[in-house]
């Protein structure tokens, strides 16, 4: 129910029932019909997309726009995952894993999009992530994007608010091609 939704405006904190979301952990506690999920995971050595006054965050300058239906944050490129749930009778362990938080906000999403991200790559510490959206603006649309490709220890920002430029695009059911 809504009433057991809770979020801080000072630090990035949600509470959903028992369960709690920060940056540096998660603590579960679901026990219903599909069956029972607990424990907590903590997270270290988060990579963080840059913030700054002129572009704060994964979106630049369109943070900035009042009228944006949604906006998106990337808090964690990637980090290291510490500490084991349980599903009903079993273990989950990740312990020595990597993770990926965002958060996204807003009155609504957009009408498509496309949202990608992997940190599983051969190399630790690459992280990728895209998200391509057609972006409602003063009584028309265009389409919108977002990539960061964490390298290392560097984050190379391809997004519609640096002039980066989508050369092509296309998408079946298995697969996403994009050249930017």
């Amino acid at each position: 129910p809504y009433e057991d939704f809770w979020t801080s405006r000072e630090t990035f904190k949600i509470q959903v029932g028992a369960n709690t979301f920060t940056r540096e952990a998660i603590s579960l506690a679901i026990d219903d019909e599909l069956g029972r999920l607990q424990g907590s995971l903590e997270f270290s050595d988060l990579k963080t997309w840059p913030v700054r006054v002129m572009s704060p965050g994964a979106m630049g300058w369109f943070a900035w726009v009042p009228m944006m239906e949604c906006y998106h944050g990337v808090v964690s490129m990637d980090h290291r995952i510490d500490g084991r749930l349980r599903f009903d009778d079993q273990i989950l362990d990740f312990i020595g894993g990597r993770g990926y938080i965002e958060k996204d906000w807003g009155k609504q999403f957009p009408s498509a999009w496309i949202w990608g991200q992997s940190n599983h790559f051969g190399t630790p510490g690459v992280s990728l992530m895209l998200s391509v959206a057609v972006i409602p603006w003063v009584g028309r649309s265009f389409a919108g994007f977002i990539i960061g490709l964490l390298h290392d220890g560097t984050l190379h920002r391809f997004a519609t608010y640096n002039r980066s430029r989508i050369e092509s695009f296309s998408i079946t059911d298995s697969e996403v091609d994009l050249v930017v």
